[in-house]
């Protein structure tokens, strides 16, 4: 049973829907997630974001989420409902500061304070960096998913 009373008032900071398992799920500014059925509108779990993130955001299939820890070189990609961490982007020259899936949530663009990068996240492999030009890197203007 989940505690609603507990949870609300939230800010919802985004939204996606899972269609292959029927629900809506949300992404609220406290740092937790909370999935309800999209049928119902009932909400049928929850689960706090661990560890507590600077940043996090939903994949447009609503399956996985990317999480930036306090302080953190890593951006890490969490199963939505189990929180388990299938992969983690590790950023060794900078400070990761946000994340955001491609429209088909294969792949990741990650910004720091040192680059922009592209990665594929079933391999885990850097795709692409671009230097960041605010920090004195030298290269081309940030990439943005359309």
């Amino acid at each position: 049973m989940v505690d609603v009373e507990s949870m609300w008032p939230e800010i919802i900071t985004s939204t996606a829907v899972d269609e292959k398992n029927g629900r809506v799920v949300a992404l609220s500014g406290g740092g937790r997630i909370i999935w309800s059925d999209f049928t119902t509108g009932k909400i049928v779990g929850s689960r706090p974001i661990e560890p507590p993130p600077d940043y996090a955001q939903l994949s447009p299939d609503g399956r996985k989420v990317i999480v930036i820890p306090s302080g953190g070189r890593t951006a890490q990609i969490q199963d939505v409902e189990s929180g388990s961490t299938p992969a983690e982007l590790t950023d060794r020259d900078g400070l990761t500061t946000s994340a955001a899936f491609n429209a088909s949530s294969d792949a990741a663009i990650v910004n720091s304070n040192a680059s922009v990068q592209i990665w594929d996240i079933k391999t885990r492999k850097k795709l692409q960096e671009i230097p960041n030009l605010l920090f004195g890197g030298s290269g081309s203007p940030p990439v943005e998913f359309g």
